[in-house]
């Protein structure tokens, strides 16, 4: 995965993010605050391997440039951060409490980032705690677990079902 933060995307659909298949490729726009959007491309692993981590701007670049829907949209894109890449990862899913602490959003789950749904989760789970937490009751471990379930963990099994190929996104 190769992935960068920029300004001046244009976007078809203002509302909402982009997934785009090119032929193994797999490129998506996740619109963010202040006009910012991440532009990620996920690739083979054995492609990501042999072209080695040296340019991943280039090759960012040079991904979104020889797709046909996002050319032309590059033309004119402020970068406001470098290129980071990222590997596969094992997904996780971690005990959300216990005795004195608990665990939300990276802390205590963890998946491919091609769904975007990181920081929602996060989100998500903080707000589950201070619910359960807010009760007062001796039991708030269970209700964070149950609630941190009910909001968060079928955006979690999608996401990691789904990783290995995202072409089943769109067949």
């Amino acid at each position: 995965m190769y992935y960068r933060y920029a300004k001046g995307w244009r976007s078809p659909d203002e509302l909402g993010p982009e997934f785009i298949l090119h032929g193994n490729l797999f490129s998506y726009v996740f619109p963010s605050d202040g006009d910012v959007v991440c532009l990620a491309v996920s690739i083979p692993l054995a492609d990501y391997l042999q072209a080695g981590n040296n340019d991943a701007a280039g090759r960012l670049e040079q991904i979104f440039r020889e797709n046909p829907r996002t050319a032309d949209r590059l033309d004119g894109v402020e970068w406001v951060s470098g290129a980071f890449t990222g590997l596969p990862a094992d997904s996780v899913w971690r005990q959300g409490s216990g005795p004195g602490w608990a665990l939300v959003g990276d802390a205590g789950t963890a998946q491919d980032p091609w769904a975007g749904l990181g920081m929602d989760t996060a989100a998500r789970q903080a707000e589950a705690f201070t619910e359960a937490f807010a009760e007062g009751s001796d039991a708030w471990n269970a209700t964070y677990d149950r609630l941190r379930r009910e909001r968060t963990y079928g955006g979690f099994a999608e996401t990691t079902e789904l990783a290995p190929d995202l072409r089943r996104l769109v067949g």
